[in-house]
């Protein structure tokens, strides 16, 4: 890439954003999985409360399964760290699949709503996921923009 000043990598940032194929996944992702789920045990992550207490398994798996596809130097912290990490999402996995017991009725389901989880500051959490979900969604992009080279 070419060296550029500050203003005009800000400025090609920008055009990266807009034009994010992430985002255009991430959607296609979420209409795989509302398909996928509709009707199983368990239900879609489309319908579900914002409280229910399955949104912090699904993300810790999925964390997990992001940190498994990394890899660090041998004996490392980062290594350690990415252990750790794969380790906390297979947990949630277990959680998620009914290998670990769930209090109070199938994860999921509806059961657990409104109640078993509280959400102290909603504007804070929604801001915090976006967060998330933007960062996530900026190192899809920075793979595939590696990957062409």
């Amino acid at each position: 890439m070419a060296d550029l000043s500050g203003a005009a990598e800000f400025e090609l940032a920008i055009v990266r954003i807009r034009a994010s194929p992430a985002l255009a996944a991430i959607t296609a992702e979420r209409l795989r999985a509302h398909k996928k789920w509709t009707g199983q045990t368990t239900i879609s992550a489309e319908v579900m409360a914002g409280d229910d207490p399955y949104w912090l398994s699904v993300l810790g798996e999925e964390v997990g399964e992001a940190a498994a596809e990394l890899e660090g130097p041998p004996n490392s912290y980062w290594e350690g760290f990415r252990e750790q990490m794969t380790n906390l999402g297979r947990s949630f996995k277990a959680l998620n699949d009914g290998v670990l017991p769930v209090p109070q009725g199938p994860i999921g389901s509806g059961a657990n709503r409104g109640g078993i989880i509280g959400i102290s500051n909603p504007a804070a959490l929604h801001a915090e996921l976006i967060q998330v979900a933007a960062m996530a969604a900026a190192w899809a992009d920075a793979i595939e923009r590696d990957a062409r080279g």
